[in-house]
């Protein structure tokens, strides 16, 4: 299947009827011939991917239908992981996943970061890899490539955030039930699960490296970049959860109330001691306890942050993170 190279336009129309049409003639795997493709799927695609936002969201939501019913009539998956896509329901699958990847990330890239249209379509996407993420044993494991996760993860929306990193968990779950999946999702699931120790858990997502080295030059040539702009900049404080564009209000909130917390704890005059100003960064910690200030771990305050978003709804990221942690 080809991707269209139009960008989506708000304004036009498009006709649901075709695409019902197509959804019943592509009803199981077994129907997805390359012929049939090129006949039905490649037209409809150049078609709604012309037809504005409303089109292009149905045209992710038709394969996500598509993919929920070709799951429901695939066949088992093969014992032998070095034969997991050689039965064509199978193949059939794994190439719907590749190219709705493929689809999405040209759709998303062709808007601004500040559009109205960004969280319709990144819903869109994310509920197509909701079901792909939360799919039976006998689907093989097909996370979105990590590009995709990255344009999904900086969506300004709090439910995008805890949709992503959800979805994330279910992929961390199946394969550690699956301990030989496919090489490319055994790849994009390393990267997210087996960094440095060191590297601060939002930074696992946006920066994947999986040696010391590759992550040590990755990091020299950010931080050198931030200080250009601003001397206070780093990599840490700069892509840590506490700057995130849907994060950044309530890490704060989050922040005052373990500060208080910690100074009574402390036994610390609230009046005198130094306080933390703006985003909380590792190294901002470690100044304000020098300072005179709470002293908190840059852990403990993770887990603060990721238990707070917890109580208001965004679950995703404690998912996440036990996950990685080697919870259930």
């Amino acid at each position: 299947m080809s991707t269209s190279s139009s960008v989506c336009s708000p304004t036009s129309r498009y006709n649901p009827s075709r695409v019902g049409y197509v959804h019943v003639r592509l009803s199981a795997p077994t129907n997805a011939d390359p012929e049939a493709h090129t006949t039905y799927l490649q037209p409809a695609e150049r078609t709604l991917s012309t037809q504005g936002v409303e089109a292009c969201e149905t045209l992710i939501g038709f394969y996500t239908s598509l993919l929920r019913q070709w799951i429901n009539n695939c066949s088992p998956l093969p014992t032998d992981p070095d034969f997991v896509l050689s039965h064509p329901d199978q193949r059939a699958v794994y190439d719907l996943a590749i190219h709705v990847s493929t689809l999405c990330t040209s759709l998303i890239l062709s808007l601004s970061s500040d559009s109205p249209f960004l969280t319709r379509l990144s819903s869109a996407t994310l509920s197509f890899y909701d079901l792909l993420s939360a799919s039976p044993k006998h689907i093989p494991i097909i996370p979105p490539p990590l590009s995709l996760i990255h344009l999904l993860f900086l969506t300004p929306s709090l439910c995008a955030l805890s949709r992503i990193t959800a979805i994330l968990a279910n992929y961390k779950r199946a394969m550690d039930a699956q301990p030989s999946p496919l090489p490319s999702a055994a790849t994009t699931l390393s990267a997210l699960t087996h960094n440095p120790p060191s590297l601060p858990f939002p930074l696992q997502i946006m920066f994947p490296a999986i040696a010391e080295n590759e992550y040590a030059s990755l990091h020299v040539s950010l931080d050198a970049y931030l200080a250009s702009l601003d001397p206070s900049y780093n990599g840490r404080s700069t892509l840590s959860l506490s700057a995130h564009p849907a994060l950044a209000s309530l890490s704060r909130a989050a922040w005052i109330q373990l500060e208080d917390r910690e100074m009574e704890r402390q036994g610390l005059d609230g009046r005198r001691a130094a306080r933390l100003e703006g985003p909380v960064g590792k190294e901002r910690l470690e100044e304000l306890g020098a300072r005179g200030g709470v002293r908190v771990e840059w852990g403990a305050w993770e887990r603060e942050l990721v238990g707070f978003l917890e109580e208001r709804g965004v679950e995703g990221l404690g998912r996440l993170r036990e996950v990685m942690e080697g919870g259930e």
